[in-house]
């Protein structure tokens, strides 16, 4: 992972190698790969599978739902051409110059639950990491559990069973249950970032939670450096 940080000019990372350093550290991350454009991508597709998610890809932009830099569910080469023109024109609303124009496809996960998992150089106190209630409303809820960085596995369970929200992951009103020891592992593992000096904070929103036998599967992230 240090030689990957030292390989980096840019003070940001794309969601794209944000995903890779997660991967490196033992997160299940969603299959992604990067395009320019939709044509001559069929391979690709086939790797990945409909439906799809199509992304704008910049270190400059690190929140792209905002800037409606996402679509969803896309099912045919042909609505995979349809939303890259109007991703296109997200990126000229930007003014982000042609040759920096790249675009993440990514298999569309679903689950039972969306969490957000993150990790954070406090000013005060230092490393922190963060397990909470994910998607676009996280910070409406605020429903969350934090911790000095690194953390161990009891720990981390720990932190598991403060979310109010989760407590859907024991099959709560029939729904699926979780596997709460592999959600407990990507804590512990977001949480060792603490030991990497050239990242200041570290985002997954949202980890999808899936059925027991499943696990989780991050598909979405951002890495900010010092």
């Amino acid at each position: 992972i240090k030689k990957f940080f030292k390989s980096l000019n840019n003070k940001n990372l794309t969601e794209f190698e944000a995903l890779k350093v997660f991967d490196n550290i033992g997160i299940n991350t969603v299959k992604s790969e990067i395009i320019s454009n939709p044509t001559n991508t069929k391979e690709l597709i086939n790797e990945i599978g409909f439906p799809l998610v199509m992304k704008i890809l910049s270190s400059e932009i690190q929140h792209k739902t905002d800037t409606g830099g996402v679509e969803l569910n896309i099912i045919s080469e042909e609505d995979l051409k349809i939303r890259y023109r109007k991703l296109f024109k997200v990126f000229e609303k930007l003014k982000i110059e042609d040759d920096k124009k790249q675009f993440i496809i990514q298999k569309m996960e679903t689950g039972i639950a969306e969490i957000i998992l993150g990790y954070r150089v406090d000013e005060l106190v230092g490393p922190i990491v963060v397990v909470g209630s994910g998607g676009i409303l996280s910070e409406v809820y605020d429903d969350k559990s934090v911790r000095i960085a690194p953390v161990d596995f009891k720990e981390a369970k720990d932190m598991i069973s403060e979310v109010k929200s989760f407590m859907i992951f024991n099959g709560y009103r029939g729904l699926p249950k979780v596997n709460i020891d592999v959600l407990a592992r990507a804590i512990v593992n977001i949480s060792q970032l603490a030991f990497v000096n050239e990242i200041r904070e570290a985002e997954i929103n949202p980890v999808i939670i899936k059925k027991e036998k499943e696990g989780v599967v991050a598909v979405d992230g951002l890495i900010m450096l010092n």
